[in-house]
């Protein structure tokens, strides 16, 4: 996998604007095997922002805390590439998996997620069993409701989303 570029601007010594940054961003999770990841691009503590926080990436791939953020991109394989794969996918996922279950994956977090779909496409199931498919270009405002994501098509999923923490519901 080719890892995602980060480019961050921000000040030198004199106050002059500076590219400060660019490389890779660190990963979060990967797996060669099912060709997906999720990497955390930038995290902000507070919001609004300290303009001198340099976005440490401190919820190791969680969701962030009330009042801060954090920028993710999330690249997930098809459910037919998991299914072939099913140690890996349990390596993967943290834990064994039940693409069966209609609650797989289901989860909330104290979050509002800005989200983008930028290739392939996936179906976004809401905890009730509603569900819509979301292709490149569509957008999914996520507001602490219960969810999960279902990628049944031939191609992995590539979104990127802002997690923006919010007090306990």
């Amino acid at each position: 996998m080719k890892g995602i570029r980060r480019v961050v601007t921000g000040y030198d010594q004199d106050g002059q604007d500076v590219f400060s940054s660019d490389g890779a961003a660190p990963f979060t999770k990967a797996s060669d095997v099912l060709g997906g990841w999720a990497v955390d691009i930038w995290e902000m503590g507070s919001i609004p922002p300290d303009l001198s926080d340099d976005g440490d990436l401190t919820t190791g791939g969680g969701f962030p805390k009330a009042g801060s953020l954090v920028f993710r991109m999330v690249k997930m394989p098809a459910e037919s590439v998991l299914r072939a794969n099913p140690e890996a996918a349990e390596e993967y996922m943290g834990g064994p998996i039940d693409l069966d279950s209609e609650d797989y994956g289901m989860h909330r977090s104290d979050t509002v997620d800005l989200i983008i779909i930028l290739s392939g496409e996936v179906w976004a199931v809401m905890g009730n069993g509603d569900e819509t498919l979301l292709k490149p270009g569509d957008t999914l405002i996520q507001r602490g409701t219960v969810h999960t994501w279902r990628n049944r098509g031939a191609e992995p999923c590539v979104m990127a989303a802002v997690l923006v923490g919010t007090e306990p519901a």
